[in-house]
């Protein structure tokens, strides 16, 4: 029997991207069973509430305290899964995605996946600009060491056993408002499997936009002066 799923969606004033990234999610994993998605508002005041109110498929739930580590030790608390799968509201899962998953999760004894995530541009960048630069890969298939997974994984994109992250504490509250690094509320020391693994060959896209495009150096690299739209 495969392994139950929760993919969380923690969000905060992103209706319109959030309805398009739901969308992309339910056409990858929506009636399948064993998964269902979870979107946590952290306090929106738009129109995600009505967004969600009307997507049969979602199970959504309101968390007061600001922070995304709050809103994902919400997710934490609610589900009853074996894995939880953190996604950003911005990202845009691959078709084939879930069967990735599946495929990483399996493997004996692993605890922890993170899987690619490329840029997905509303409208085309420069010609200078390197895609590249704001590509997050995860090293080659297969299990990482814990010194490369704690540079590298990203919560846009990041799978958990849900025992061990609950062994751990769940996320530090103490980040704040942005969650600017994977932060544990202990160090892990996991128990019954490997630290990590990375494994998912089928990734996210990530809505990247800058309003204001501006060269950085001689890279071919972006500043986002006016926010990730």
């Amino acid at each position: 029997m495969s392994p139950t799923i929760t993919v969380a969606v923690c969000t905060r004033d992103r209706a319109e991207v959030l309805a398009e990234a739901l969308a992309a999610l339910l056409a990858e994993v929506g009636g399948v069973p064993g998964v269902e998605v979870l979107v946590v508002d952290n306090g929106s005041a738009d129109g995600t509430a009505a967004l969600l109110a009307d997507l049969d498929e979602v199970r959504a739930v309101c968390e007061p305290v600001p922070g995304l580590s709050a809103a994902r030790n919400r997710a934490l608390a609610e589900s009853a899964a074996d894995w939880i799968v953190y996604l950003d509201d911005d990202a845009f899962v691959w078709p084939g995605w879930l069967a990735a998953l599946r495929g990483a999760i399996s493997r004996p004894g692993v605890v922890l996946v993170g899987g690619p995530i490329e840029p997905r541009f509303p409208t085309p960048p420069p010609a200078w600009f390197d895609p590249a630069s704001v590509r997050r890969t995860f090293g080659p298939e297969g299990p990482l060491p814990d010194a490369a997974a704690r540079r590298g994984f990203s919560g846009g994109n990041l799978a958990v056993r849900r025992d061990a992250l609950e062994a751990v504490g769940g996320f530090d509250p103490a980040l704040g408002m942005v969650a600017g690094r994977l932060g544990w509320a202990r160090r892990p020391k996991w128990r019954g499997g490997s630290s990590t693994a990375s494994g998912m060959r089928r990734g996210t896209r990530r809505r990247w936009g800058p309003t204001t495009w501006s060269r950085r150096g001689s890279s071919g690299r972006a500043t986002s002066r006016g926010g990730r739209s």
